[in-house]
């Protein structure tokens, strides 16, 4: 219970008599502290530590909603704080002035502040890209005087902001004689809010040798004042820690002589004539040195191993503020710690941000103050973003985790990116620094578990239902089975027109798919598993790496089976099939079509049979079977024109005239590439004329026709590339170089089949590598260059014994053996026998 004494407040002159003042007028209303915070719209804690004298000077918005809540007009009381408030804001800045002047005492100006700054940090690492576009800035890079006056240093808390400005105002501090002046505006101070720009400009002309009683109220009076005090003087200003525009801008001075350093965590977009400088993390060497540094203890033998500090400052995510607390806790630890146990419990910490603290320092609360200074609809949008497991995101996969409209989600990002929240280093994509990232999972294992997953549920949907569509374009025929169910709005998705769409955003968001999958993976969502596979089927099969795609359709081969998926087996089946095929495993890739086939068939599924004879038909050819293969494509293509599926019936003409071709039937070959050719023309098939007319290349070349032959070689070529299709492309140069070699042009043939085997190695087409590589061999044995003619073929036998070609192995070695009995003296003799 508080006595009730005199309410008064022009008595006030100190913050106890602000504190008692308020104690009494609370007293004099016999309400409960609960009753005063509700009528006040404050928390019963602000009030309770008002009351108790345990709190900063109170803020303006508070004394007033605390005396307005108690029925007082609160002018007197705020005119009131005013009078204190200079003097407490510079106490709290750690400067001392002197008293006011009592009545006729001699009213000489108090203390004038000329060197404000902090003090440098000794072991200030990097920035010097800054450090120099900050200095040739003032200096113009000759000396000359100021060209620049306002900077505004941006970045995410903890990226060194502070201290890049302090560093450079001590750099720059001789060439502003008048002084140097430092203050924080405390944007994202834990234990009190946001400077008043009022409040500041009062702390400035204190510091600067006005009494308190030469300050004016009000914001405008004192910034007058302000503006004419500087006006003439070459001065540095250092504003540090800056909400918005609105803080900052009246504390700017009228004279281009005054340079004016800003740090704010947010983009001030609004603040005219500023020049921005966006601080990144520390580049890895930077960063090393940073903690090396740090971390030095009397004790140590010599520096740290700078593998270990490597992956520490990574694990730090080369952020200063991480580096710097994760340094000085090893600094404190006993000399038997060492960095490889800072590394062993960063790597296995279930919460690696709570290892990144310091007395009342910490990586976690700087994020937290972040956060705290943004709007809802921000917060949430951060939040949820810890849910996404890839490590990008656009508009859309932001409007489907929070449930919102794509424009207004790109407008939250945005807005996030103006706090420095996220990056956006590709135009529409942003990405979460990996601190950021951890500590907004944190908050997002803190919401409800229906929540999480319905935002999951969602984020998921839109990929696989967006990658499903995108996937039409590069499959080039018809899914068994029904048609998807869409569970998202149109809108909800971006407008992928045409193939070249569909590969760009299918590549744009591979990781993030990925990453998906791994998460229903993990999380044993076998529904998710299985479709968002299948969806990615036909990318998978373009792009690549084969020997990765087939571990995801085994998975989804398991998750369907568990299921008793039959349709999603069957497609599964097939598909690792394919990929089977294309990497030279041809017995089991029959046997997966061959069990496909079965299903199918159960299931009465006419088109799924096509699809998967079709196939097998691919694997009879690659093992040489003609005539089985050629079989296999008139079943698949009457049930195609069963069903009038056009695209499957020039499939499989033009598959069906590469079969004639192997028995050497080249007139009828090139007759079924021409049918196909029409067709695929008729249905606008870009790539399926790409094919046609690289097999009719083929066919020409095998009839002598080798200009012919090299034009529709190049001509598919250049549609390969157009489209994106890199396995295409290698065919084309592979059967191109082939050309050449046949007209004895050695030295292009070999740059043809380099370039293919290149492409088929980053697809993991080993088979067609293997038969790259034997070419090459012939050709440098041609050439006499017998050494690369053996590297070759030796490449070349190990890749057909991987693939099980045995016939590819015997060419190979054959061809080995040959350049060793060439080979002079006793070495080609013994190679011989």
């Amino acid at each position: 219970m508080f006595l009730v004494g005199r309410i008064d407040p022009a008595a006030i002159r100190t913050q106890d008599d602000l504190t008692r003042q308020l104690r009494a007028l609370y007293a004099s209303q016999g309400w409960s502290r609960h009753r005063l915070a509700d009528a006040a719209s404050l928390s019963s804690a602000t009030v309770q530590a008002i009351l108790n004298g345990r709190t900063h000077l109170p803020h303006t918005k508070t004394v007033r909603a605390f005396v307005e809540a108690c029925g007082l007009d609160p002018e007197p009381w705020i005119a009131a704080r005013g009078r204190i408030v200079a003097a407490e804001t510079v106490a709290r800045r750690g400067e001392r002035l002197q008293p006011p002047p009592r009545a006729g005492a001699d009213e000489s100006p108090a203390h004038r502040v000329l060197n404000g700054l902090p003090a440098d940090i000794a072991t200030f690492t990097g920035r010097d890209t800054e450090l120099r576009q900050l200095v040739d800035s003032v200096t113009g890079g000759t000396g000359d005087a100021t060209v620049t006056r306002i900077h505004t240093i941006g970045g995410m808390a903890g990226i060194g902001k502070t201290a890049l400005v302090v560093r450079a105002a001590h750099m720059l501090a001789e060439r502003f004689p008048d002084g140097q002046i430092f203050l924080s505006l405390d944007a994202h101070a834990a234990d009190r809010l946001p400077v008043d720009p009022s409040e500041a400009l009062a702390t400035l002309l204190l510091a600067r040798g006005f009494r308190p009683d030469q300050i004016p109220p009000g914001p405008q009076a004192r910034g007058a004042l302000w503006r004419d005090h500087l006006a003439g003087s070459k001065a540095l200003l250092v504003l540090d820690d800056v909400a918005s525009t609105g803080q900052v801008e009246p504390l700017l001075p009228g004279t281009p002589d005054v340079l004016v350093l800003i740090t704010s965590r947010r983009t001030l977009q609004a603040l005219p004539g500023a020049v921005p400088v966006a601080l990144g993390t520390l580049q890895r060497d930077e960063a090393v040195l940073l903690f090396g540094r740090l971390a030095a203890r009397p004790t140590d033998q010599g520096p740290h191993d700078p593998d270990d500090a490597a992956r520490i400052v990574a694990l730090c995510g080369h952020l200063p503020l991480a580096i710097a607390l994760t340094a000085g806790r090893l600094k404190y630890k006993p000399p038997s710690w060492t960095a490889a146990h800072v590394v062993d419990e960063l790597t296995v910490a279930q919460d690696r941000l709570s290892w990144m603290q310091a007395e009342d320092r910490s990586v976690s609360v700087a994020f937290d103050l972040s956060h705290r200074a943004l709007p809802p609809e921000l917060q949430g949008l951060l939040t949820l973003m810890g849910l996404h497991p890839g490590p990008e995101i656009d508009a859309y996969a932001a409007a489907a985790l929070t449930g919102t409209a794509p424009a207004a989600a790109a407008d939250h990002l945005g807005r996030l990116g103006d706090h420095h929240l996220v990056s956006e280093p590709v135009r529409g994509r942003y990405g979460l620094h990996d601190l950021i990232r951890l500590y907004a999972r944190a908050r997002a294992d803190r919401c409800p578990a229906d929540e999480r997953a319905t935002a999951l549920e969602r984020l998921s949907d839109y990929y696989q239902q967006t990658a499903r569509a995108a996937d039409t374009f590069l499959l080039r025929h018809s899914r068994p089975g029904g048609p998807y169910p869409a569970r998202l709005p149109a809108a909800a998705a971006p407008g992928l027109p045409d193939r070249a769409a569909a590969l760009a955003w299918l590549r744009a968001e591979r990781a993030n798919l990925l990453a998906v999958l791994a998460h229903a993976t993990a999380h044993g969502d076998d529904r998710r598993r299985i479709g968002l596979t299948a969806a990615l089927a036909g990318f998978l099969r373009q792009e690549g790496p084969w020997e990765e795609a087939a571990v995801l359709h085994e998975r989804a081969i398991t998750a369907a089976d568990h299921r008793g998926d039959l349709p999603a087996l069957a497609e599964a089946r097939r598909e690792l099939g394919i990929l089977r095929r294309r990497t030279g495993r041809y017995a089991e890739a029959a046997d997966l079509h061959e069990q496909a086939h079965d299903i199918y068939l159960r299931l009465g599924d006419r088109l799924g049979q096509a699809h998967t004879l079709h196939h097998l038909s691919l694997v009879h050819r690659r093992t040489g079977h003609h005539e089985e293969a050629a079989d296999l494509l008139e079943r698949s293509h009457a049930i195609y024109q069963e069903l009038g599926d056009r695209p499957g019936q020039a499939h499989t003409l033009d598959d069906l005239g590469v079969a004639l071709r192997m028995q050497g039937r080249h007139s009828a070959a090139a007759a079924l590439h021409g049918q196909a050719g029409d067709i695929y023309r008729a249905l606008d098939d870009t790539l399926g004329q790409a094919h046609t007319l690289h097999h009719l290349g083929v066919v020409h070349r095998l009839m002598g026709n080798h200009a012919t032959a090299t034009a529709l070689h190049e001509h598919a070529g250049g549609l390969y590339g157009q489209l994106g299709d890199r396995h295409g492309q290698a065919h084309a140069l592979h059967d191109a170089g082939a050309v050449c070699r046949l007209e004895r042009n050695h030295t292009a043939a070999v740059t043809l089949y380099e370039q293919a085997i290149e492409l088929y190695r980053q697809l993991g087409d080993h088979h067609a590598r293997a038969r790259a590589l034997h070419d090459i061999g012939l050709i440098r044995r041609a050439e006499g260059e017998h050494a690369a003619a053996a590297t070759a073929h030796e490449q070349a036998i190990r890749l057909f014994r991987q693939v099980g070609d045995g016939r590819g192995e015997d060419d190979a070695r054959g061809a080995l053996a040959a350049i060793r009995a060439e080979e002079p003296g006793p070495t080609g003799a013994a190679h011989g026998a």
